[in-house]
């Protein structure tokens, strides 16, 4: 009985002294946690890519050498569509495809970690900025309307009309036609390289004398303050034009080059 007596004392001392320092001096419970964030890596190739239309795998170089071996080139294609394009009603230039291409190695992606996002250096093809020259083929031009030159006057072809006096009948010497330079200018082009044509050329005597024989035409240009014969653009009329008559030669222009302003030589 006495045993029993001292183990209740000293149990009731306990909860007492403890219940005391709870109310007394009073803590908030606490506990300790761990937070993760995997960290990821991956690794994009250009071989990945290669279902896009855009990119496609090349084993020769742009002239159409095999690479080394083991050597691979990524292209990047795109391509421009240029519609048609007209100038007046003579010029037609056809449609021009032309196709831009840059290569790139392999492409890695390393992953990159921060507290609340997650983000990639960008990755991409630099843009191509380079001026690209090409021919766009033969252009062919329509059948132009005639012009002409300025006219001829009948002093500048036979001189020794000066000598004959007013209102008196008297005739002209037969002599050779001298030099005689007019301007020209073709407004449908500024140059043209001639694949193939011809340019009709008609002399129109409106004069009171007959005209050669021969009468030869001579197109002329100007380069750097010079003039200077086109070559192969010689026109000769053998048969003699009478008054009021006119008779046309054709000029073959294949493989000829005409600037638009031009000088006409007649002789």
């Amino acid at each position: 009985m006495k045993l029993n007596r001292t183990i209740l004392v000293i149990t009731s001392t306990v909860l007492v002294a403890a219940c005391t320092d709870l109310l007394f001096k009073p803590e908030l419970p606490t506990w300790d946690f761990t937070v993760e964030f995997p960290l990821t890596r991956e690794v994009v190739k250009a071989d990945q890519l290669l279902d896009q239309p855009e990119i496609s795998r090349q084993i020769v170089d742009e002239f159409g050498n095999p690479l080394p071996a083991g050597t691979e080139l990524y292209v990047y294609k795109d391509t421009i569509q240029v519609d048609p394009v007209h100038v007046g009603d003579q010029l037609t230039i056809e449609d021009i495809n032309k196709d831009f291409s840059q290569t790139v190695d392999d492409v890695t992606v390393e992953g990159t970690q921060t507290t609340e996002t997650v983000s990639f250096d960008e990755v991409g093809v630099n843009p191509i900025n380079k001026n690209l020259v090409s021919r766009v083929g033969t252009i062919e031009l329509d059948d132009m309307a005639p012009t002409s030159t300025e006219p001829f006057k009948l002093r500048e072809i036979a001189p020794a009309v000066e000598s004959v006096p007013n209102a008196t009948n008297d005739s002209i010497p037969s002599a050779p036609i001298p030099a005689i330079v007019k301007p020209f200018s073709f407004s449908d082009f500024h140059s043209a390289n001639f694949y193939a044509g011809h340019l009709d050329i008609t002399i129109v005597n409106d004069m009171a004398i007959p005209l050669g024989s021969p009468v030869d035409l001579q197109l002329q240009e100007v380069v750097a303050g010079d003039t200077v014969d086109i070559s192969g653009a010689t026109v000769t009329w053998l048969a003699i034009i009478p008054v009021g008559d006119q008779n046309t030669q054709s000029l073959d222009l294949s493989g000829m080059t005409l600037p638009g302003d031009i000088l006409v030589k007649i002789s």
